[in-house]
């Protein structure tokens, strides 16, 4: 099966044209998702995240000002949502909760399309990417049953799952599309987990984290690089224009404080990267959450939550620039010029830093009262 079939460019860059009226109900199985609120307001630049209150979840778009464009209820808390900048009419919200499926929604509209069912003996990881024309969804998954990653693709119109490949690691979490539109790079965590124990790790002492980039037409394996420290879990990708890799990751050992970013392009070896400031390096907190590359500077943005920090690297050389402390960092993406990196806090308090200088933009945004957003932030391409 050819899954790079022509995608029609019937999808011109729009507005959100937000018509629904608050309190209207999704399509499909509600037993999953709910839309409870929508805005009639244009906005320019949409962006998507996941967060919770005391007890509930939600998905929402906010605009870049921090408004608030839609909301959507679940059952679960979603870990991630995948957008594409060829389809936004599409947006994707992964769990990493068991019995959840994947929701496609579309973001203009608020309209559940479809959802993703993990199969038997499987379960999502959080994280996806769509292929290059905008059709299938590519989405880390757990083969629980047999101690092994597997990555599982959709078809994202009707959520009908088509088949499954490798992950050539345990416990892939996040996965991303090289700029050739086919070579997949995936995060091999290196964590072995089972439903019945929740996310507890169940193999410290023998984790063996990797970067792996995979074809994803034929499933095969191109290469997979170790790291230099089998307790570092690679979590978070993103990659730059010039298809080098960013690397975010997470340290399992208790005494160590390890560099926890890395980059890599080709069949380089994974550059360890330290920041050149010994409090910077241990505010860090042995633990980054998400990154986002800019396309032209190559300027790598990477949240720090445990260590209230977002962080500056120079991806095409691979070395540390400098870090703003805010409150619970968390999500990272760019907003559509280019000239702002957007960052989102666990404390439902949203800030801009100029992109050239690196220094926060003084603006008062609004803090969303009772929100804890989650740890990563997508744009829509509208």
């Amino acid at each position: 099966l050819n899954i790079f079939m022509a995608f029609p460019e019937t999808l011109s860059r729009r507005k959100f044209l937000l018509g629904c009226s608050t309190g209207a109900v999704a399509i499909g199985l509600l037993s999953y998702y709910e839309l409870i609120n929508f805005h009639q307001d244009n906005f320019d630049d949409v962006f998507v995240i996941a967060h919770k209150n005391a007890s509930e979840h939600f998905i929402s778009g906010i605009s870049l000002q921090g408004k608030e464009a839609f909301r959507l209820k679940t059952l679960s808390a979603s870990h991630s949502v995948v957008t594409h900048a060829k389809r936004p009419d599409m947006s994707v919200g992964i769990s990493r909760d068991p019995t959840i499926p994947a929701l496609v929604f579309d973001p203009c509209n608020g309209k559940q399309q479809a959802l993703c069912h993990p199969p038997s003996g499987r379960h999502f990881n959080g994280h996806g990417c769509l292929s290059d024309d905008g059709q299938y969804l590519f989405a880390s998954q757990n083969d629980f049953q047999n101690s092994r990653g597997v990555i599982a693709v959709y078809h994202l119109a009707t959520g009908k799952h088509i088949r499954e490949f490798d992950s050539y690691g345990l416990g892939p979490h996040d996965l991303i599309l090289l700029n050739d539109g086919q070579t997949l790079v995936i995060a091999n965590g290196g964590i072995q987990t089972h439903p019945d124990s929740g996310r507890k790790p169940l193999n410290l002492s023998s984790m063996r984290p990797n970067l792996s980039y995979v074809d994803s037409v034929s499933g095969s394996l191109i290469q997979s690089l170790d790291l230099p420290d089998a307790l570092l879990s690679i979590r978070h990708l993103a990659v730059g224009r010039d298809d080098v890799v960013g690397i975010a990751m997470q340290y399992q050992g208790e005494r160590e404080f390890p560099p926890v970013v890395g980059f890599q392009k080709g069949s380089q070896a994974i550059r360890m990267v330290k920041a050149n400031s010994d409090i910077v390096h241990w505010k860090m907190n042995q633990y980054t959450a998400s990154v986002c590359i800019h396309p032209e500077t190559g300027i790598a943005a990477i949240t720090c939550p445990r260590g209230n920090l977002v962080t500056f690297w120079d991806s095409r050389k691979a070395q540390y620039l400098s870090a703003i402390d805010i409150p619970d960092a968390s999500g990272v993406s760019l907003d559509k010029t280019g000239k702002r990196f957007v960052i989102t806090s666990g404390t439902g308090n949203l800030y801009h830093i100029d992109s050239s200088n690196l220094q926060l933009v003084p603006q008062n945004l609004p803090k969303w009262e009772n929100a804890h957003w989650g740890n990563h932030l997508s744009h829509i391409a509208v």
